[in-house]
């Protein structure tokens, strides 16, 4: 349960993201956020006396990921972006793992149910049929999940206007939406310089900038169960811009190199 400065309160759930319809039909990228059965809220609690950032052996034991974990090991945007993580007054650890249990439209789960740790979940299931982009790109959005949980945590979850006024701000806007609001509207070049950097810089910033969307720009609607709605960023874009974004989510689901080397 998340407590306000004002004595408010909401509920706090896991972050599911997956795949969802694209304007006009068809499938594409898109987050949602699930159900209450990995929810919870863990309290502050003591600095971890050592804290980390860490893959599990069944991560590393899937080739593809191990693979790209190398990479992103590389990547000073993501390292930088983790950092908190793995600093003493860190309550938590980050643990990354697979999971055999996620829908084949989950790409990744980021579950805050446990007191000393986040777990970052990718679906085992379908990782061979993902792009290497595709997954680093779901690993950056998970992680940001990880980090907007973690600094609620650091307050002893109680959001006020004069520490996280950002995160305030959304949740008090967007309720059980609230993470991937505010990851539309203020995290799309963040991940989008971390894809930039793994990719080698191969394509163009706008590339980029596109592909991130995935997962923000149409999600289910926590606080209506079973509805799809657009991002408020999103839906302030023109249609142009709308249509680019999707097309460059599909071409890249369709059409993106698998093989990570």
């Amino acid at each position: 349960m998340e407590v306000f400065s004002d004595g408010s309160t909401r509920p706090v759930s896991p972050i599911y993201c997956r795949d969802a319809s694209p304007i006009g039909g068809g499938s594409g990228d898109s987050g949602s956020s699930g159900g209450g059965s990995y929810g919870g809220n863990p309290g502050r609690g003591d600095p971890d006396p050592d804290p980390k950032i860490e893959p599990t052996d069944n991560f590393l034991n899937n080739a593809k990921l191990n693979c790209i974990w190398e990479k992103l090991t590389k990547n000073n945007s993501f390292n930088n972006y983790l950092k908190n993580f793995d600093q003493d007054f860190s309550t938590v650890d980050l643990i990354f793992d697979t999971s055999t249990n996620l829908p084949n439209n989950v790409n990744g789960r980021t579950d805050n149910s446990t007191s000393d740790k986040i777990y970052i979940y990718i679906n085992e299931n379908t990782i061979s049929q993902k792009p290497v982009l595709g997954v680093a790109r779901t690993i950056f959005h998970e992680a940001i999940h990880a980090e907007l949980f973690r600094k609620v945590r650091s307050v002893n979850n109680q959001i006020s206007i004069d520490d996280f006024p950002g995160i305030y701000d959304y949740y008090r806007r967007y309720l059980k939406n609230w993470q991937h609001q505010q990851m539309a509207a203020h995290y799309i070049d963040i991940m989008a310089n971390m894809l930039k950097e793994f990719d080698g810089e191969q394509k163009s910033d706008q590339y980029y900038k596109d592909i991130s969307w995935s997962g923000l720009y149409k999600f289910n609607d926590k606080n209506n169960p079973g509805t799809l709605i657009y991002s408020t960023a999103f839906s302030e874009l023109s249609s142009t811009e709308q249509q680019r974004i999707i097309n460059a989510i599909s071409n890249l689901r369709n059409n993106g190199n698998k093989i990570c080397n």
